[in-house]
């Protein structure tokens, strides 16, 4: 032992007489006064023998190989070797070309997964998942082959992660059991170490579905009780794409997520030489709350029923998009006012009128008058706070949901939804009212007031360019007028 260490975790053969070679987890501890000085070490030594017995009725029952290796690629513990045997894993799996890749994996918080050449028939695949454990440097491999089980690859993952999270938990309780009373720091890196390896095992295979494509029906139990669970029981996998479509995905997205997945697109992009697809959607659980999801697809086919299969891997993103979303919002918004800028209120605009319009919308186009005499007898600091005032008095007349757009120094745009030209009038007769102000700051004063011109679509223009094009002809008759008020655009202007 190193003198900071408290204790040491070694596993290896037990090499005493009567003990059979068994593997053993040895676990060195200090003894100390209580002054704290040490008076000696105690080692005891705990057979974990019973641990391969286990691993192999595992590996026959679910027809995978599971395995516990050094950072050399030697095998410690499986169904059928032991570290005594020194057998190197890579080797007897024909696996080479993936060792430095393997032993170099030390995140001892996530997985690393890689599909491989199968040793029983090069045609199939095998899927291996690597999960390194950082107190005993080692490395916990499991290893499906595909083939005659692929059917029933799914049903068995949730048995697999449980049968693995119990191993685990197995031989973290009789660590914690034989040396507890020497020291409780130990035991509480124990319990934390537990945790993490049940956390790590049950996540391995989550969210995991196959269909044949084929055939058009789930390929595995799981996804069958899947099915069921949406109210699907039994139904081919094209109208089963479109319950999840109407029950679980948010309109905007449905027609992206079942051209992505219908049986017809799934044959096409593999025949194509493409086995990869990806959709991000909106999706609800509950029916009123979404969050963001994306579906990783992999095509492929097998001999084994002569069919086409995919399967498909549900992951939540909605952390990682909410986060690009806010980038997007605030490279979209003037840094001083908070309203939209010029490029961004144009874009969002032209959005809404591409769409289906529900109703009439009206377009203001809102300029402070002689906005240039407050810059140039007060300063542009004043001139910026009078700007902001002016912003904050023209949100608090619309909801939070309606476009606010600066457009030039002293110019916004309001695009909002209208009910008809009587109370368009209306409101911009209350803006006028709400901005003839005075604005004062430090000794400063301005009287505010404003000039609109307005625009109805999609009587007057279905665009953005067209819309604003005869709002500012109104403006222009404001001004005309005397300022301080409004127009709406008629023909002829």
């Amino acid at each position: 032992m190193q003198n900071g260490e408290e204790y040491t975790l070694n596993v290896d053969n037990d090499e005493v007489t009567g003990a059979d070679n068994k593997i053993t987890l040895f676990v060195n501890c200090k003894i100390k006064n209580p002054q704290g000085q040490v008076i000696g070490v105690v080692g005891v030594g705990v057979n974990i023998d019973y641990l391969q017995e286990l691993l192999r009725q595992y590996e026959n029952k679910y027809n995978v190989g599971t395995f516990l290796i050094d950072s050399t690629g030697a095998i410690q513990v499986s169904g059928t070797y032991n570290g005594h045997t020194q057998v190197d894993w890579f080797k007897v799996n024909e696996s080479e070309n993936i060792r430095q890749e393997v032993l170099e994996w030390k995140n001892g918080k996530t997985n690393w997964e890689v599909w491989m050449p199968s040793i029983v028939q090069s045609s199939e695949k095998s899927y291996l998942v690597v999960r390194y454990i950082p107190d005993l440097d080692w490395y916990l491999l499991v290893k499906q082959d595909t083939g005659a089980l692929v059917e029933e690859l799914n049903a068995k993952i949730l048995q697999t992660a449980l049968l693995i999270g119990l191993v685990i938990l197995s031989i973290i309780l009789i660590i914690t059991s034989v040396i507890k009373k020497f020291n409780l720091k130990m035991t509480k890196l124990l319990e934390e170490r537990q945790e993490l390896f049940k956390e790590a095992t049950e996540q391995i295979y989550d969210n995991i579905y196959e269909l044949n494509i084929t055939k058009n029906c789930a390929a595995s139990r799981k996804t069958q009780l899947y099915f069921e669970a949406l109210g699907a029981k039994d139904l081919p996998y094209e109208e089963f794409l479109r319950v999840v479509t109407v029950k679980q995905i948010k309109e905007e997205f449905r027609a992206g997520y079942i051209s992505t997945f219908s049986i017809d697109n799934v044959k096409r992009q593999f025949e194509e030489g493409n086995n990869y697809l990806q959709y991000e959607f909106m999706l609800t659980e509950d029916g009123s709350n979404y969050f963001w999801m994306r579906i990783d697809a992999y095509i492929f086919y097998s001999k084994m029923d002569d069919s086409l299969h995919m399967f498909t891997y549900r992951n939540n993103i909605n952390d990682e998009k909410c986060k690009e979303m806010e980038i997007k919002k605030k490279a979209s918004l003037d840094e001083m006012t908070g309203a939209y800028t010029k490029n961004a209120t144009e874009r969002i605009i032209d959005k809404v009128l591409a769409g289906e319009l529900k109703g009439s919308y009206s377009l203001f186009i809102i300029d402070l008058d002689d906005f240039k005499q407050v810059n140039d007898s007060h300063g542009h600091q004043f001139g910026d706070f009078c700007i902001k005032e002016f912003v904050r008095l023209l949100r608090s007349n619309f909801r939070e949901s309606d476009i606010v757009g600066r457009v030039g120094g002293d110019e916004f745009v309001v695009f909002i939804p209208s009910q008809n030209l009587e109370w368009v009038r209306q409101k911009a007769e209350q803006l006028c009212r709400v901005l003839d102000t005075v604005c004062q700051k430090n000794g400063s004063v301005w009287k505010m007031s404003v000039s609109i011109g307005i625009a109805v679509a999609p009587k007057d223009g279905k665009s953005f360019e067209m819309l604003y094009e005869k709002a500012d002809k109104a403006l222009y008759e404001t001004k005309k007028s005397g300022k301080n008020g409004y127009t709406l655009y008629e023909e002829g202007m």
